[in-house]
């Protein structure tokens, strides 16, 4: 019989391949920490949904709950692969040309105030709307106002 040395051992590698976009998408909002609820309404998605995403996931990972996940993929989950994944829910740019939308500029004053051209602004609100899975800009209000009142 033939042992090997804990440290030896391969770490388990998160089963990432099996997991679809939506279910990617889920696991990268919750691994940043935010709440149920702000998922569900960044993604567009009701709680059952956002639920039964979260149970797949749990469930490729062959793990009983968040807390195990963690555990048994922390240094994964806490690698730079997965960090820039995570990142690209919305950049920095993205945030501003949110928070100007919801000051009520338009896409012109945008542009001025970010030195970029009005298509360029529309490209970035095409990318933001993309993912956070929402279609025009009243989505965009709904989910900004629930995440507001869930902060």
């Amino acid at each position: 019989m033939t042992m090997v040395c804990p440290r030896l051992q391969a770490a388990p590698t998160f089963p990432l391949d099996s997991l679809t976009i939506p279910e990617r998408k889920c696991l990268i909002l919750i691994y940043k920490g935010y709440s149920n609820e702000n998922i569900s309404a960044m993604l567009n998605i009701s709680l059952r949904t956002f639920y039964r995403r979260r149970s797949k996931i749990l469930e490729k990972a062959e793990c009983e709950n968040v807390r195990e996940l963690w555990a048994k993929y922390h240094d994964i989950l806490r690698s730079d692969f997965f960090k820039a994944s995570s990142e690209r829910i919305l950049n920095d740019r993205e945030t501003a040309i949110i928070e100007m939308i919801l000051a009520g500029l338009s896409y012109e004053l945008i542009g001025d105030k970010l030195c970029i051209e009005v298509v360029t602004v529309k490209y970035h609100i095409s990318k933001i709307y993309q993912k956070l899975s929402i279609k025009n800009k009243t989505d965009l209000f709904i989910v900004m106002n629930s995440m507001a009142k869930t902060s």
